[in-house]
């Protein structure tokens, strides 16, 4: 018998933290009434709240064990007319949230964390609806060449005078549907915003999702909610004032996992390997977040078992796919008898076929450590009942001991003090700066370089923003979101995956039948020689392959220069950034920024020339063209050519005794020797004779053309330059 709950208990949630003097009663009474259609209150139990809502429940949720299949009986769409405002956990997944909405009588945007999510729902809809029911916004997918066009949501609006539209958004192009819209549609639209969950994991790399956030919260509180089935806790003050409903699973599924322990990562491949060899004739269904590692799987297998194989991951990950990539088939069947999914499937996916299930967790890598929500949102991925026919998790732990320990609420007041201090300074910079110019200026500057401060390194991790700019111009906002991840990251690192007994309580503590398994790697010396050669193999491959993508970006951007307008080309560089792989991401945007100052052959060369080196190499390159578009007369270079003479030889010390001053007059910061010499080399072309440097002459790189002159009175200089 399925676990039932009382609906009651949950409608009375919709109270808010600061609605402690509103009555249960009261709250459902209102609640009742906005979510359940006239026909099922007329049928129950009429005025009496409590008793209509329990004769709903009883009536219509109450359900018998499903075995985590919902069929479209127990749909939301059968009992409730459209999605609660506030804060939806929805616990289960597949319960048709998004399909409630669509259905909804009333204007929805929708908003879903990926293209590949949101474009799934635009096809179901335009299958299972009115084909011109719902419009998809967002970057280039299926028929869609283009973003769709300002005017192309004009004309959607114009031609349904009478229907409900709808909008399925991807949550990097809600700021520009909502710049289209209007002040009028938070106002007028019901906003949706599903998989939060995904939304605080991506954030840090993703910074438009933070600005998802602030559209939110700018519509009418009736007019909004969110939605997850694997609900976490949000930094954000604003949402502990949100309603909350709580929508229990109708079944929970008792798993059945083989819990395999890895102690040393490198064993992880050959575990599953072994897992593969295990289901000759099954599907089998791997989750692993990297796609250079399932190719090393991959090629250690048989060649006859090779051709079975595929990698279901993003459009940006195809290529190093290669001819092992496939999307889900069209009936949301699995493509091939052995596949790899990466996070773009982890979530938000139906898939309508049985498989062997198999969950990577590596430690190693952060984006390839999995929290306990996201192993859930991958096994909810099937839609058959029965479907998974062996449930397998294999990960490893991080032998890391914490020199101290500290609460998860304490970690996260931490953040938001430390990022509650820049703000405070960057308010006070604003108040003192006032509507003076020569203040407005100076502050800009000191702005940027606070801004730098306010970082947070998670372990085994990159730098992570706390401060970011808010879609109001000139306003900044704590980035909670990114705060929500970072907490999220030193639970995993500092409880989750500490030691192997923590993943199997938690699985334990939810219900779940876990068998825990020591994985013994029997491989020998030779062996482990003869993969380790492999994966080095497989890392020149891949390397030719992005060196050639590279080169033809190189030469397709110069051809289109000489032949396109300014104004044409910078469209064409649009165009290429949102469909564009991620390995020439890197070239496309940093020449899209640095093409309005130089000319467009001598800098793509040296964009493709350091494309193997790391982020100093484009800094030392965006310094030396920004020392070139100097005016003759900017103070700056003024000030570089009194410093220093040319054929006159200088030591580092003396050097930087030079330097450091500039900087600080000229940037309101202090730098390191090395930086000194860092720009000094950018600024001069220079010989090194010994241990000191002979300056021989400016612009180092021998630019011809200067495109975009930085004027005599431009003072805000961190604009332009990068000082570390």
């Amino acid at each position: 018998m399925a676990k039932t709950t009382d609906l009651f208990e949950h409608l009375k949630k919709y109270g808010t933290a600061k609605e402690e003097e509103t009555t249960p009663k009261a709250i459902v009474e209102n609640q009742v009434k906005d979510l359940f259609s006239e026909a099922i209150l007329d049928t129950l139990a009429g005025a009496n709240p409590k008793e209509t809502v329990t004769s709903i429940h009883k009536d219509y949720i109450e359900t018998r064990s499903l075995s985590n299949f919902f069929s479209e009986e127990y749909r939301l769409s059968n009992f409730i007319q459209k999605m609660p405002h506030g804060i939806v956990d929805k616990k289960a997944t597949g319960v048709g949230a998004t399909t409630l909405e669509l259905k909804a009588p009333r204007h929805s945007i929708i908003v879903v964390p990926t293209k590949k999510l949101a474009y799934s729902k635009f096809k179901w809809a335009e299958n299972n609806l009115n084909p011109k029911k719902v419009l998809y916004i967002g970057t280039s997918i299926g028929e869609f060449r283009d973003r769709v066009s300002r005017s192309e949501i004009i004309k959607y609006i114009e031609q349904n005078p009478t229907q409900s539209l709808k909008f399925l958004v991807v949550a990097d192009s809600l700021n520009y549907l909502m710049n289209i819209l209007g002040e009028e549609a938070y106002k007028h639209y019901f906003l949706m915003i599903d998989e939060i969950d995904l939304l605080q994991a991506d954030s840090n790399y993703r910074p438009n999702l933070e600005t998802v956030i602030d559209h939110y919260f700018k519509f009418d509180v009736k007019n909004r909610c969110i939605v997850t089935a694997t609900m976490g806790e949000f930094s954000n003050p604003l949402f502990q004032n949100e309603c909350k409903f709580e929508i229990e699973e109708l079944s929970h599924k008792k798993r059945d996992i083989s819990l395999i322990h890895i102690n040393e990562s490198d064993s992880i491949n050959h575990a599953v390997i072994d897992k593969i060899k295990k289901y000759p004739e099954d599907k089998i269904l791997i989750a692993y977040n990297t796609v250079s590692q399932v190719k090393n799987i991959i090629s250690m297998l048989d060649e006859p078992i090779q051709r079975e194989c595929a990698i279901m991951c993003s459009e940006s990950s195809r290529n190093d796919a290669g001819a092992y990539y496939y999307p889900l088939n069209d009936d949301s069947t699995l493509p091939k008898r052995i596949n790899f999914v990466t996070c773009s499937y982890f979530s938000g996916i139906d898939i309508n076929d049985t498989y062997h299930l198999i969950t990577v967790s590596n430690v190693k890598y952060a984006h390839q450590m999995l929290t306990t929500k996201k192993i859930t949102q991958i096994y909810g991925r099937c839609r058959v009942k029965d479907g998974i026919l062996s449930d397998t998790i294999i990960y490893n732990t991080t032998s890391y001991e914490p020199q101290f320990k500290r609460s998860t609420a304490n970690y996260r007041n931490i953040l938001i003090k430390k990022a509650n201090k820049v703000l405070d300074l960057i308010k006070a910079a604003h108040i003192i700066q006032g509507e003076d110019k020569d203040l407005i200026d100076l502050f800009n500057v000191m702005k940027l370089a606070i801004l730098d401060k306010a970082l947070e390194t998670p372990f085994r991790g990159q730098p992570i923003r706390l401060i970011r700019p808010t879609i109001n111009r000139g306003e900044y906002d704590i980035a909670y979101l990114n705060i929500d991840f970072l907490v999220e990251r030193e639970q995993l690192f500092n409880e989750l995956y500490i030691n192997q007994e923590k993943l199997y309580k938690v699985l334990i503590s939810e219900g779940h039948q876990v068998t825990e398994i020591e994985y013994e790697d029997n491989r020998t010396d030779e062996e482990k020689s003869t993969e380790q050669g492999a994966d080095s193999y497989l890392t020149e491959d891949r390397q030719k392959l992005i060196d050639s993508l590279q080169a033809a970006l190189v030469s397709d951007l110069k051809k289109k220069a000489k032949k396109l307008t300014p104004k044409v080309f910078n469209q064409y560089i649009s165009g290429r950034l949102r469909t564009c792989t991620k390995e020439e991401t890197p070239i496309l945007e940093r020449f899209r920024y640095l093409h309005r100052y130089v000319e467009s052959d001598k800098l793509l060369d040296y964009l493709y020339e350091i494309r193997h080196k790391n982020i100093k190499a484009f800094k030392s390159l965006n310094n030396t063209i920004m020392f070139w578009c100097l005016a003759e007369d900017h103070p700056l270079r003024i000030s570089m050519r009194e410093a220093f003479q040319t054929g006159k030889e200088y030591t580092p010390e003396e050097i930087h005794e030079k330097i450091e001053p500039i900087v600080k007059y000229h940037f309101h910061k202090t730098i390191k020797p090395r930086t000194s010499i860092s720009l000094f080399k950018a600024y001069f072309e220079v010989s090194r004779p010994r241990q000191s440097y002979v300056v021989i002459k400016e612009n180092p790189l021998n630019f011809e053309e200067r495109k975009t002159s930085i004027g005599k009175k431009e003072n805000n200089l961190l604009r332009y330059f990068v000082i570390n």
